[in-house]
């Protein structure tokens, strides 16, 4: 299976034109083709690629199609995490999250024949596209190109949990949901289970698994994709709380 995912920055015809010749490259392949992230959102889309990676077998093949500004972002890579799930894309931090959640195995810098390119659109239709359809075919990871020893990380707010407290970020947003990089478990470890309440930037959040509780609370705790906390309400979780993508978020333990 290929996973594309990619960002608005050239209105879709990339993406088009990449999965086109992703399909008459491999024929074989199950190819599944993300939504995209808006323009340059490698934040939101590094933990989007990782909580849908949770969710497939080892073997499956990430296509990373996002653009970015760093020093970097315009040099290919192949990632192969200890999982054994594969990722290409652009070392402009789309696989920090990955990187954090699986581990690595090893980190190649993809050689081309036709050399090193700043062109973000050339480089993702010829290099990516044509590294993707080698592997398909059996070609060996250790073949694509020498070792990459290091590797560009965006800087995130890391998860701490203290005796009342959880602190963590705005992973991203669905749709008007607040998606955070809290794991759901950690809630357990402050002796909170469902029902009970908690505080989260002023405002009181229902802990509940049960959506129907939308309908007499502004706000819900549930867990969401990858065992991770999720805010949601019958509005708009994101306007309610007021919060920004990869703002710290403190969820508090009410006395």
């Amino acid at each position: 299976m290929i996973v594309i995912i990619g960002d608005k920055s050239d209105e879709g015809l990339l993406m088009d034109l990449v999965e086109s010749k992703l399909n008459a490259l491999c024929n074989d392949e199950r190819i599944v083709r993300l939504r995209q992230v808006e323009s340059k959102d490698v934040y939101s889309a590094s933990y989007i690629l990782e909580r849908i990676a949770y969710y497939l077998p080892r073997g499956t093949i990430f296509l990373s199609i996002v653009d970015a500004f760093n020093e970097s972002a315009r040099i290919p890579i192949v990632l192969e995490t200890k999982d054994e799930k594969i990722f290409v894309g652009f070392d402009n931090g789309m696989f920090t999250a990955v990187i954090k959640s699986y581990g690595i195995h090893q980190i190649r810098r993809i050689k081309s024949k036709d050399g090193f390119s700043l062109s973000f659109f050339r480089s993702s239709l010829n290099i990516l596209v044509s590294t993707v359809s080698d592997l398909t075919m059996g070609k060996k990871i250790s073949e694509v190109g020498e070792l990459y020893m290091t590797y560009y990380s965006l800087k995130y707010h890391k998860v701490v949990l203290f005796p009342d407290k959880i602190e963590g970020e705005v992973a991203f947003f669905d749709g008007q949901n607040v998606e955070t990089n809290i794991p759901f478990s950690l809630l357990k470890k402050l002796n909170v289970e469902s029902g009970d309440e908690i505080r989260v930037k002023g405002k009181i959040v229902l802990v509940s698994e049960d959506e129907r509780d939308r309908e007499n609370k502004s706000l819900i705790l549930r867990e969401g994709a990858a065992g991770y906390a999720e805010i949601i309400s019958q509005f708009s979780a994101a306007d309610i709380l007021k919060v920004q993508l990869g703002e710290k978020l403190t969820l508090e333990v009410l006395k």
